[in-house]
């Protein structure tokens, strides 16, 4: 019996918004938004905004944990 190797590919450096989208779950209105806030940093190349990877984990890594309320009060 053979054993079959998989080969990981590696990760990419740059992202495109569809992709951003994609892996956050998220529409592109809400990518447009966090880009204009200042959440999340894109970069230009050849007239098209590119997210790198990092930078994603980046946003990832400062969100609040699940379950945890962030500045919302209920009103009461």
């Amino acid at each position: 019996m053979h054993e079959t190797m998989t080969v990981a590919q590696p990760e990419p450096l740059l992202l495109t918004i569809d992709e951003v989208c994609r892996r956050l779950g998220v529409c592109r209105s809400t990518y447009y938004n966090l880009v204009r806030s200042g959440q999340l940093s894109a970069r230009q190349m050849r007239g098209r905004p590119y997210v790198e990877t990092s930078e994603l984990r980046r946003f990832l890594s400062e969100l609040p944990p699940a379950g945890v309320s962030v500045g919302r009060r209920r009103a009461g």
